[in-house]
């Protein structure tokens, strides 16, 4: 029987690996998340402040209009 013969390979040998997979998964999956919820905020805020700008220069329209009356 040959000194340098290896054992062969078993799941005991292969939890390191798959633990290592199991932890990139979860902090991609956690990135993902952070970044859904950041841009819906932003899209939200983006939604409300055009909103905002267009009340804005509707009411500063009709206050002309009226200072011109």
């Amino acid at each position: 029987m040959p000194k340098n013969k290896h054992p062969p390979l078993s799941l005991k040998n292969l939890t390191g690996a798959f633990l290592v997979l199991l932890i990139g998964l979860c902090l991609s999956f956690l990135a993902f998340l952070g970044e859904k919820v950041f841009f819906m905020t932003e899209r939200r805020h983006q939604h409300r402040s055009r909103r905002l700008q267009k009340i804005t220069a509707h009411v500063t329209e009709s206050s002309r209009k009226t200072a011109q009356e």
